[in-house]
């Protein structure tokens, strides 16, 4: 394999042809050799499995068919097994490599030919069924074969355009038939395209790897070479040569050192990422359900006397969805899927609101031994983020210190600015720049060096199951922290305690003004006519309620194709559309259909998620507002608003 210039540790890929581009274009061919080399027992065996297949199935000609049988054992076994035969011997010969991808594709066009012809040959009804044949063919040829994604697609709609001329134009199938036979065989296309796609996706990428560790190698190769030149070159000064000995020994071994550590790293990043990405998927699920217990009883809270005896119980209930929502939310950060608000921050004005928290009041009670002090330099720099999750941030930090102390001690947050000239080395490298740092200290027994690389695993704890919460706390951090574009430090020493430094880059730019609340009156439409889409019943129900109270005409359907019939017909000013929707289509290929139908069509974009990469894509078509579940009566009033006037 060849190893030029694949120092890029990032691959890069056109995702429509699967074909290696930019700096990872010199790999295309190479690639595709390795990758069809390789392959090359797979097919014969596929060859000769799709061979038997094909004949096996003549059995059912003779039974089903007696009157035509010798026409379709003639398609099967003097012109289809035949071919396959003669492609079978010519994988041996040495020109076939150079032209495997054209001759896969006749071969699953000719074998869809084949059927085809059969279908001809028998008389109706028995024929129309012999499409199933068809289906076959497309699952062999798209995921046994290892043909490359584009060939083996146009291979598998350019039998399907041929079946439906031949049903339509020739045969005639009845149409609910022909619809139910293409139901069927689009539906395996489509899957079948997947799955190539996915092979020689993850084909590419396991390429690419092998690539980076052969450079890898030839590096570290090239760098014996070299020492081995300087050992011989020196041979006549044995002082020389010892010293020279020494400082490539130490060089190696501070690069075995710092290769051990990145691949730490890689390692708990992709475990990291892991368990995000199914914590990220709970958390769209429970967003969707606590809606109901968020939602409903603020609207029945409006239709309540206020001496109500159900309105304490009924706050009482959104009070605890708050609070779930707040667990939540925590899952969300740590799937790196929950900072959406991005504001202009102060880590002094934050500290200080965490020092008048209930919060702290609470952590005081449970460990009144622990005394917690501040020490915030004046005059520190503003920084962008979450004012949200930096004082959960803090609150986690302080948590964790105090359980750290057991009886008594004492925990310091401070902060102060500092300007990095040349890349810092400890947990993490921090590079040069300016940052606003928060360290929380504690006087603990400290961390023992071994627990080191476990600490923002989620769930690892040297502490009794069950005493410190969700056991997301130190990952909740670590999220943070990245999702802020910030760096994290630790220090510790066993017996005398452990300083978490958190880095994060600070802005020039001046804290925002105060915000003042707003009245129901200030978010109330006036009659406007809005389309809720969502699958979710109770989605749309609580979306529909508030709605109505806000003064709105609604109405709602339950998925992006009813919403595109609905739209047909009517209008509306403005549509509600929730970004996941299954099985059919997502919000943004729905807003993409409503735009062709209604131009300009005023949206407002709902998730479970914080923005997504499909969010801003429909907000970038004209999407003028996006709102998160679970829903608040103030959120989603304003949200419309602006989606009605994405001007004002």
């Amino acid at each position: 394999m060849h190893t030029e210039a694949v120092e890029n540790r990032k691959m890069e890929i056109n995702f429509f042809t699967l074909k290696f581009s930019g700096n990872s274009a010199h790999l295309e061919n190479e690639f595709i050799t390795s990758f069809h080399a390789g392959s090359l027992t797979q097919l014969r065996i596929t060859l000769m499995f799709a061979v038997l297949i094909y004949g096996f199935f003549g059995l059912l000609d003779s039974e089903l068919l007696p009157g035509v049988k010798e026409k379709l054992w003639f398609v099967r076994y003097a012109m289809i097994c035949p071919g396959v035969f003669i492609m079978l011997a010519f994988t041996w010969s040495k020109y076939f490599l150079k032209f495997i991808q054209p001759l896969i594709f006749i071969a699953i066009i000719s074998a869809g030919a084949g059927i085809m012809a059969m279908i001809v040959i028998a008389p109706p009804p028995l024929n129309y069924s012999y499409y199933a044949g068809l289906i076959l063919v497309l699952l062999i040829g798209y995921t046994m074969t290892r043909i490359g994604f584009l060939w083996v697609s146009a291979g598998g709609w350019t039998v399907i355009c041929v079946y439906q001329v031949l049903m339509i134009g020739v045969l005639e199938i009845p149409t609910p038939l022909l619809i139910r036979n293409n139901f069927f065989l689009i539906s395996s296309n489509i899957i079948g395209m997947f799955a190539a796609y996915y092979l020689e996706y993850y084909a590419r990428i396991g390429f690419f790897t092998t690539a980076q560790l052969a450079f890898e190698r030839e590096k570290v190769k090239q760098a014996n070479v070299d020492l081995e030149k300087r050992v011989l070159a020196r041979t006549s000064d044995l002082l020389d040569v010892n010293e020279s000995l020494k400082r490539e020994i130490i060089e190696k071994k501070k690069v075995e050192k710092e290769r051990a550590k990145l691949e730490g790293r890689l390692e708990r990043a992709h475990k990291m990422e892991a368990i995000g990405t199914l914590a990220g998927g709970v958390a769209h699920d429970l967003n969707n359900i606590l809606s109901g217990l968020v939602s409903l009883p603020e609207l029945l809270l409006m239709d309540l006397p206020e001496d109500s005896p159900m309105a304490r119980d009924l706050q009482t209930i959104q009070d605890s969805g708050i609070k779930a929502a707040a667990i939540v939310q925590d899952l969300l950060t740590l799937a790196r899927r929950g900072v959406a608000v991005m504001d202009v921050i102060n880590l002094n004005f934050i500290v200080s609101e965490y020092l008048e928290s209930y919060e702290l009041k609470q952590m005081r009670s449970c460990h009144p031994g622990v005394r917690v002090e501040s020490r915030l330099a004046p005059g520190l720099m503003n920084t962008v983020g979450s004012q949200v999750h930096i004082l959960k941030t803090i609150m986690n930090l302080v948590l964790n210190g105090a359980e750290a102390l057991k009886a008594e001690g004492e925990i310091v947050i401070s902060t102060k600015n500092i300007h990095i000239e040349s890349p810092l080395v400890g947990y993490e490298a921090v590079p040069a720049g300016e940052y606003a740092v928060l360290a929380v200290s504690d006087t603990g027994e400290g961390i023992a060096p071994c627990y080191f690389k476990r600490i923002f695993e989620p769930f690892f704890t040297k502490k009794e199951m069950g005493r410190s919460g969700t056991g997301l706390g130190m990952t909740i951090v670590w999220g943070t922290v990245k999702d802020h574009k910030g760096f994290l430090d630790i220090q510790s020493k066993k017996g005398e305690g452990t300083t978490f430094r958190l880095y994060f880059p600070v802005t020039d730019r001046p804290l925002p003004g105060k915000v003042f609340s707003l009245s129901v009156a200030d978010y109330t439409g006036a009659g406007e006519s809005i389309l809720v889409i969502d699958d979710s019943p109770e989605q749309r129900a609580i979306a529909s309620g508030i709605l109505e109270k806000l003064n709105y005409e609604v109405a709602a359907v339950s998925s992006g194709e009813a919403a595109v019939e609905w739209l047909k017909e009517r209008s509306v000013d403005l549509v509600l559309l929730d970004m996941l929707m299954e099985p059919g289509m997502d919000g943004l290929e729905t807003y993409g259909e409503i735009l062709r139908i209604h131009p300009g069509q005023k949206a407002v974009i709902a998730s479970g998620f914080s923005e997504s990469i499909q969010v801003k894509s429909t907000l970038s078509l004209g999407a003028g507002a996006y709102v998160k579940k679970p829903y608040t009566m103030e959120a989603i009033g304003l949200a419309v608003q602006r989606g009605l006037n994405p001007s004002v």
